[in-house]
């Protein structure tokens, strides 16, 4: 049998063009003999149908069968690509199977010498590149339709019966044509199902790398994360221990009603009145009311505002006579984005934001019904002494108790 040759690498190197021949097959051979000569040798070669010397390293090739004539051929201007990889042990690899047309053209080539006719059948690298280099990654040893696909190749080219002489046209010698042509029916099958394995095989290979490729993602989007949290707890720590070496810890927020009755005493020290003026310039709010109650928040907590209430009424400390409600309520009359709002309307602000505060952690630490009935108290009504001892008793069960 005859078939065409397509030479991976070329002798120029130029990667352009590549020799297009005819080889002799052996019926029966697992190897595609290749001679791979150049000027009269390769002539000669061809014409005498001559075996490669032994010496001769092989390469990988792609091999065009032939199951019709050549007129038919170009009529129909399609047929089978198959191409094979050759090792040293012997073996036959199948890197690619396709149905395309093949073009032909006569190019000479340069180096040949003037009294010797030109290589003929060279063609492109460019129309078959593509597909050999994504193919030739592919192991077709695991696909189970390789092996028959071989046995019917080798079958239906061991009754084809090869021409005698070198011919410039492509074609299969004149021979038992129904057989070969029952022959080719018999193969059709086992080109479809191969062309249809490894079709699949390339589906699955593309979902793999994008599987791999979303999980690698996902683990450096994780890896960046963790490396954030870390960063974040390293600054808060090297920040915690420079205010410590530095001596000057804020008193801020009020821990107990006992920490605000030592700030009356240390109010004008340098210390204080520097953390005071940090946490006025980094608070913000809508308006003044929003202001206030976000400075209370940060300069008290919820346990020292539940402790007092504003005006001091049955016995309860009062928040009013501080130095820290005068400085609050300095501090929001000389912002002028909010239209100067008098001294009771930030009162009020502040005696609403004491009566919420208390009213809400009694309602998150005692019963509905105790948390009721301490919210329906007045300051200024009843029986002062009676109220008092009811206010403590509460306190007493609310603040002894672990907070949440």
């Amino acid at each position: 049998m005859y078939c065409l040759v397509r030479l991976v690498d070329d002798v120029d190197g130029d990667g352009e063009m590549c020799v297009i021949s005819e080889t002799w097959l052996q019926p029966g051979e697992h190897q595609a003999k290749i001679p791979i000569y150049y000027g009269r040798r390769f002539q000669r070669a061809v014409q005498q149908h001559l075996p490669v010397p032994p010496n001769t390293p092989s390469r990988s090739v792609q091999i065009l069968l032939r199951t019709e004539s050549y007129e038919q051929a170009n009529e129909m201007q399609n047929h089978y690509e198959q191409s094979y990889t050759s090792s040293s042990n012997g073996q036959l690899y199948v890197s690619a199977l396709s149905k395309r047309p093949l073009h032909v053209s006569v190019t000479p080539a340069a180096n040949d010498e003037p009294d010797v006719p030109p290589k003929r059948f060279a063609i492109s690298t460019s129309a078959t590149e593509l597909v050999l280099k994504q193919e030739q990654q592919t192991d077709c040893d695991t696909i189970p339709s390789v092996p028959l696909a071989l046995e019917k190749i080798h079958q239906a080219t061991s009754v084809i019966q090869s021409p005698r002489d070198f011919s410039s046209s492509i074609f299969l010698a004149s021979g038992d044509t129904l057989q070969q042509r029952e022959h080719v029916q018999e193969l059709q099958p086992a080109y479809e199902t191969f062309t249809a394995n490894m079709q699949r095989s390339a589906v699955y290979k593309t979902k793999s790398q994008s599987s791999k490729t979303r999980d690698r993602t996902a683990y450096l989007l994780r890896r960046i994360l963790t490396k954030i949290s870390q960063v974040e707890e390293d600054v808060r720590v090297i920040k915690s221990v420079v205010t410590a070496a530095d001596g000057d810890i804020s008193p801020f927020p009020l821990a107990s009603l006992e920490k605000l009755r030592e700030l009356e005493q240390t109010a004008s020290s340098p210390s204080v009145q520097k953390h005071l003026a940090r946490i006025i310039n980094t608070t913000s709010g809508e308006d003044y009311k929003q202001f206030t109650r976000r400075l209370l928040a940060r300069l008290m907590t919820k346990s020292t505002v539940a402790s007092m209430n504003y005006s001091g009424a049955n016995g309860n400390y009062a928040f009013r006579k501080t130095f820290l409600n005068s400085y609050i309520i300095n501090e929001v009359q000389s912002r002028t984005e909010w239209g100067c709002p008098s001294k009771q309307d930030v009162a009020t602000v502040i005696r609403a934001f004491i009566h919420d505060t208390r009213t809400n952690l009694q309602r998150q630490l005692l019963p509905s019904s105790k948390a009721t009935e301490l919210s329906r108290i007045p300051e200024s009504e009843g029986d002062a002494s009676a109220q008092i001892v009811n206010m403590d008793n509460l306190l007493s069960e609310c603040l002894d108790k672990p907070h949440s």
